[in-house]
């Protein structure tokens, strides 16, 4: 099932799970789970390129706090997103990387709180008022 996008899901998951997270960002939900790796990204089991439609402003915001830190070839990351769009989805993955990356070491949170990929957005959905 997965084969076609020349990556399997599974191969990168073979490791212990280093970290996992949650992020936020208006209705969007992204949880992340990083292990050791070769680099790989998926999003709801597809490639960050097959999911994001090879769109690269999106594809390098999500791939920022991976190359702040220099360890994008070195961790494999498995995302699960719901809700919102392609740009809410974008932030709330973006959070959810940036702290499973503390909870893997935390002496990058000065470099993730410096590019300002710390900060959790106050906006969330209002609700109905009828």
């Amino acid at each position: 099932m997965l084969e076609e996008h020349n990556v399997s899901i599974e191969s990168g998951l073979n490791q212990p799970l280093l970290a996992t997270s949650v992020g936020r960002y208006k209705s969007a939900v992204a949880q992340t789970k990083i292990f050791r790796g070769n680099g790989n990204v998926f999003v709801n089991t597809k490639g960050l390129n097959d999911y994001f439609q090879n769109d690269l402003c999106i594809i390098s915001s999500i791939q920022k706090p991976l190359q702040i830190l220099n360890v994008e070839d070195q961790l494999t990351i498995s995302i699960r997103v719901s809700g919102g769009g392609f740009t809410g989805q974008t932030n709330a993955i973006k959070l959810s990387v940036a702290n499973a990356l503390i909870k893997i070491d935390e002496t990058y949170r000065p470099l993730l709180k410096k590019e300002g990929l710390l900060t959790s957005s106050s906006k969330r959905k209002e609700r109905k008022k009828y």
